[in-house]
C-alpha cells in the first residue's frame, strides 16, 4: 500500500508540489510570525524605555531631612546606606532585579549671595545651593583652579572704616571681627558669569527664609552667616550623559525674571568632606536627597512586562512624588510609557491576528482545492482498487497516510525555516 500511495503521489506531481508549497509558505509565515513579533515586541519595548528622559524612564527616590555622616572616611556613608535599604525593603525582587546602578545626589538648603565686604554687590538678588553628586568625580574637569577642598574658619572684618571726620569727632569706628566657617564651591563658567565673580573670589551667604527647606525654623535657627570661596571652575565632560538625569541646575543657573527683578538661583559642587562640618554649621535645617536608581531596559523587555508593570504600579500607589518632610517619595514616569507600550502591543496583536486567521483561511481553502483536485484524478485508480477488494477502511488509511506524508515534510520544514528566521525569539 505504501508504494502505491507514493506512485500515486508521484504520478500526480503537480499537485503534490503544489501542495507542498502551500503547506510550507503558510506554515513558515504562521509559525515565524509570533516569534519576530515577540521579538520586535522586546526590541520596541527597549525603544519605548530608552527613548524618553532618564527621569521618566527610571526610579526616583527623594527626601527631605538630614542624614547623619556615620563615616569619617566617606562623609556620604550613611546617605548610600539608606538608598539602599529603600531598595532592599520597598523594591520587589522585580524591580530589585533591573536596577542597573544606583547613585545619590545631595543638596544644601538655599543661601542669599552677599558680597565679600568691600567688594562691589551682584548685578541682581543671587542665591546657591551647594551639592554633591556620587560620581561626579569621573564626569567632569577642572578648567580653572582646583577641585573643592575642606578649609579652615576666616575671620570676616565689617563695620564703617574710621576717615578724618570721625578721627575728630571720636566716632567710634573700630571694624568687628567674626569667625565664619569657610567652603569652598566650584562652578561652571556660566554660573560664574551670571553671580559676576571670578575663581578665588569670597562672598558672604546666609539662609534664604524663603526656601522651603527651613520651613517652620525660628528665625533663630537662621542667624548665622557662612563664606564661601570660589575654588575653580568646572566643565561637564557630556553635559547630555545619562548621569545627569536631564538634571542641568549645576550646569547653569536658573534665570527667573518679572517686570522689576532679576533672580539668579546657582548651584555649586562642594567637596564631601564638607558635608558632615555643613551639617553642624548649618543648624537643624532639612538637607534634600535623591536617589537615582537607572533601570536595565533590556531585562525589563526580556520579563513578564505584566507582572512588572503590576509591581511598578503598586510601587507608585503606595509612594507619592511630594510625600511630607521625612518621608521618601516616588517619581517616575515608568507605568505610564509601559502601560501605552502594552496597548500598542495589544493593538499590533490583533491586526496581526487577523491578518494570520485570513491567510489561514486561504491556505486551508488551496489545500482543500489541491486535494479535491487530487483525488478526482485519482478516482479511476480509486474504483479500480475498490472493485479488485480493497475495503473502505482500507481506502481511508491509505489516503491518511498520503495526506501525512503530504504534510509532515513541508511542516517541519516550515518549522525550520520559522526558527532560523525568528533567531532566539
Amino acid at each position: 500500500m505504501t508504494k502505491l500511495t507514493l506512485r500515486q503521489l508521484w504520478s500526480d506531481g503537480t499537485i503534490t508540489i503544489s501542495l507542498f508549497v502551500a503547506i510550507l509558505v503558510s506554515g513558515v509565515f504562521l509559525t515565524s510570525t509570533p516569534l519576530l513579533f515577540e521579538q520586535l515586541s522586546d526590541d520596541a519595548l527597549v525603544h519605548t524605555l530608552e527613548t524618553p528622559p532618564p527621569s521618566f524612564r527610571n526610579l526616583t527616590v527623594s527626601l527631605t531631612s538630614r542624614i547623619g555622616s556615620v563615616d569619617n572616611e566617606d562623609a556620604f556613608g550613611g546617605v548610600e546606606n539608606a538608598g539602599s535599604l529603600f531598595l532592599e525593603r520597598e523594591f520587589s525582587p522585580e524591580i530589585q532585579a533591573v536596577v542597573e546602578e544606583q547613585r545619590y545626589v545631595v543638596d544644601s538648603s538655599r543661601f542669599v549671595i552677599s558680597p565679600w565686604p568691600g567688594d562691589e554687590p551682584p548685578l541682581f538678588p543671587a542665591f546657591i545651593r551647594m551639592r554633591y553628586q556620587q560620581g561626579i568625580a569621573d564626569e567632569v574637569r577642572i578648567t580653572e583652579g582646583a577641585f573643592p577642598e575642606t578649609r579652615a574658619d576666616v575671620i570676616l572684618r565689617e563695620g564703617p572704616g574710621c576717615n578724618p571726620v570721625d578721627l575728630l569727632v571720636g566716632t567710634a569706628c573700630q571694624k568687628t571681627e567674626t569667625e565664619v566657617p569657610l567652603y569652598e564651591l566650584a562652578v561652571t563658567q556660566a554660573t560664574l558669569d551670571e553671580i559676576g565673580v571670578s575663581v578665588g573670589d569670597r562672598l558672604v551667604v546666609a539662609p534664604d527664609p524663603e526656601d522651603e527647606l527651613y520651613r517652620n525654623r525660628p528665625a533663630s535657627a537662621l542667624d548665622f552667616r557662612l563664606v564661601i570661596e570660589i575654588s575653580g571652575t568646572i566643565e561637564l565632560l557630556e553635559p547630555e550623559a545619562e548621569f545627569w538625569y536631564g538634571d542641568d541646575r549645576l550646569h547653569q543657573p536658573r534665570i527667573v525674571e518679572n517686570a522689576d527683578f532679576v533672580f539668579v538661583y546657582a548651584t555649586g559642587l562642594m567637596a564631601p568632606a564638607d558635608y558632615k562640618r555643613l551639617l553642624s554649621d548649618n543648624g537643624l535645617t532639612d538637607w534634600l536627597y535623591q536617589w537615582r536608581f537607572f533601570l536595565d531596559s533590556e531585562m525589563i523587555a526580556a520579563g513578564d512586562v505584566d507582572e512588572f508593570l503590576a509591581e511598578v504600579r503598586n510601587l507608585e500607589i503606595n509612594r507619592t512624588s511630594n510625600p511630607p518632610r521625612g518621608t521618601f517619595g516616588l517619581s517616575t514616569q515608568l507605568s505610564k510609557l509601559i502601560e501605552d507600550y502594552v496597548n500598542q502591543r495589544g493593538l499590533t496583536v490583533a491586526l496581526l491576528s487577523m491578518a494570520a486567521i485570513g491567510l489561514f483561511v486561504v491556505a486551508l481553502a488551496v489545500v482543500a482545492l489541491l486535494s479535491v483536485l487530487g483525488v478526482d484524478r485519482q478516482r479511476t485508480s480509486l474504483l479500480l482498487l475498490r472493485s479488485r477488494g480493497e475495503s473502505s477502511v482500507q481506502l481511508a488509511i491509505s489516503r491518511l497516510a498520503q495526506g501525512l506524508i503530504l504534510a509532515i515534510p513541508p511542516a517541519l520544514a516550515a518549522y525550520v525555516l520559522a526558527t532560523l528566521l525568528a533567531g532566539a525569539a
